[in-house]
């Protein structure tokens, strides 16, 4: 298994994620998993990821995660401490997908705010990125990445990004 950093935020994520990554047979190095109350996102999580790039290098771990406080955002790390962010994440996971045959319409779904950088990656794999205002502006695009739950869809089969969990 891999050996992983988690840094929790104190917050939302301090018992599922190191539970699901164990279950999955991760030796898990955790980091932030200690709430009160008063100490989420204090100078540790996605808010503060140098804890979590020092983490991976005493612990030789192969990745690190780092969720803010309520878990709603998420960065990565790689081995040599390299940050890696939502836009990365969006354009590894949608460029996957795009290999697999996994994307209705060859679309990526992502907001205004993404880096310019992502929608050349989609276009240069031959995808169409969509852009929305908002995360939550509803979009009829099935089975494609996108960041956040498409209110409109029937069911969960699309390639959703909104969880971190499922994300990291």
């Amino acid at each position: 298994g891999l050996r992983i950093v988690v840094d929790c935020a104190h917050g939302a994520a301090y018992k599922s994620t190191p539970c699901v990554l164990r279950e999955l047979g991760a030796e898990v190095i955790v980091h932030g998993n200690q709430p009160d109350g008063k100490n989420i996102n204090k100078d540790c999580g996605s808010m503060n990821p140098a804890v979590m790039r020092q983490k991976i290098w005493e612990h030789r771990a192969d990745l690190g995660i780092a969720h803010d406080g309520d878990a709603d955002r998420v960065l990565l790390c790689d081995e040599k401490g390299e940050l890696i962010d939502g836009d990365d994440i969006m354009a590894i996971a949608g460029l996957d997908l795009l290999a697999q045959g996994k994307l209705a319409k060859r679309t990526l779904v992502n907001t205004v705010m993404s880096n310019a950088g992502l929608d050349l990656a989609i276009r240069e794999a031959g995808r169409i990125p969509v852009q929305r205002n908002t995360f939550y502006e509803p979009v009829r695009v099935w089975n494609s990445a996108a960041t956040e739950a498409d209110p409109e869809s029937p069911s969960r089969k699309s390639n959703i990004l909104d969880d971190n969990l499922a994300t990291a």
